[in-house]
């Protein structure tokens, strides 16, 4: 979807891979949750920085709606909660894998066993999103973003319904690229390929947004 992911890379690689200089401090994450800080890009020039996970389009003053940490890509364009903020208000959030909880039977019960999806050779997971910023009534300034999703496709398929839109490397530039068409940034909506994800079985550690520490990727 996502709503648990992970970013476990050092600064010191994401700045490799990205040709960027992040100038805040970054630790390793292994159960990023709503309403948390997340490391984002934004702009062409991949502007690195700390972003509250729950989008709130710029006019929810009164809080009419309530956060959403997702959005379909197939109607954000035309959506007035989030129209305005993908047309202007693009960026990337990086992780090195997400969290999905597939429902299995086990002696005539419904149980979620969490994993771990990613990619298989281990590169960064460049996924799409937009951003807003939000005058609330008490004086709050709020910014905050939603991940887009798109139709699974045959591997994720097995654990969820929807997928996050992945970017590939080559088109981070383009996503983020105020002169973009209409038309470009839909063709980027099509699900990542399936032969590209691998996915393991995790600790139910990562049911609870504390934990937050290596063994929830055991």
């Amino acid at each position: 979807m996502p709503g648990r992911f992970a970013l476990t890379y050092s600064k010191p690689f994401i700045e490799k891979y990205f040709n960027i200089e992040i100038p805040f401090n970054l630790r390793p994450r292994y159960n990023i949750s709503p309403t948390q800080n997340c490391l984002i890009l934004c702009t062409e020039d991949k502007i690195p920085q700390l972003m509250h996970w729950g989008f709130s389009p710029f006019w929810n003053k009164d809080n009419k709606f309530k956060e959403m940490i997702n959005a379909r890509s197939e109607s954000v364009q035309e959506k007035p909660m989030f129209r305005k903020a993908f047309k202007e208000h693009r960026c990337v959030v990086i992780a090195s894998g997400y969290y999905e909880w597939q429902e299995v039977v086990v002696d005539k019960e419904i149980i979620k066993k969490p994993f771990y999806i990613s990619i298989k050779d281990d590169k960064p997971l460049i996924l799409a999103a937009i951003w807003d910023r939000c005058e609330k009534e008490n004086g709050l300034v709020q910014t905050g973003f939603t991940f887009l999703t798109t139709s699974p496709n045959a591997f994720v398929k097995q654990y969820h319904l929807r997928m996050p839109v992945v970017i590939d490397d080559t088109n981070v530039e383009l996503w983020l690229s105020e002169q973009a068409s209409l038309s470009e940034l839909e063709k980027l909506f099509k699900p990542a390929a399936a032969k590209i994800f691998k996915a393991k079985e995790v600790s139910r550690l990562v049911n609870n947004p504390k934990n937050d520490k290596p063994a929830c990727l055991e």
